[in-house]
């Protein structure tokens, strides 16, 4: 029953997705700057990158895409993570140690670029 909830779980996620992915944001440049909000140009830019992430997680393998989605979007525990896919801790941690290389190889690790700035 776990592997059919989390097959369910993550067909759901990929949809969502994919609507977020394709929803533009819809920036009013004058409302952001009369509520003093933060720059219209560079919260598109966020949600370009975060668009960015979620496609490369996208095309990762079946069990790494699963252990991100769930551990990151879901916000399970590797435990609970390891729970549902019906795996050990161990295993989802390295799913999700994997995964995270491979995204930093597809996306340019660019965790640090603003701490010279």
């Amino acid at each position: 029953m776990s592997t059919i909830t989390a097959r369910l779980a993550h067909n759901w996620l990929v949809a969502r997705a994919r609507r977020t992915a394709r929803e533009a944001p819809q920036v009013d440049p004058e409302i952001g700057a009369a509520a003093g909000g933060s720059d219209p140009l560079e919260e598109l830019i966020a949600d370009e990158e975060e668009r960015q992430l979620w496609r490369a997680v996208a095309a990762l393998p079946s069990g790494q895409r699963t252990a991100v989605m769930l551990h990151y979007r879901q916000g399970l525990r590797v435990r609970e993570v390891a729970t549902v896919l019906g795996v050990t801790a161990g295993t989802v941690k390295t799913l999700l140690f994997r995964a995270r290389q491979r995204l930093r190889r597809v996306l340019g690790d660019k965790p640090h670029e603003d701490a010279n700035a």
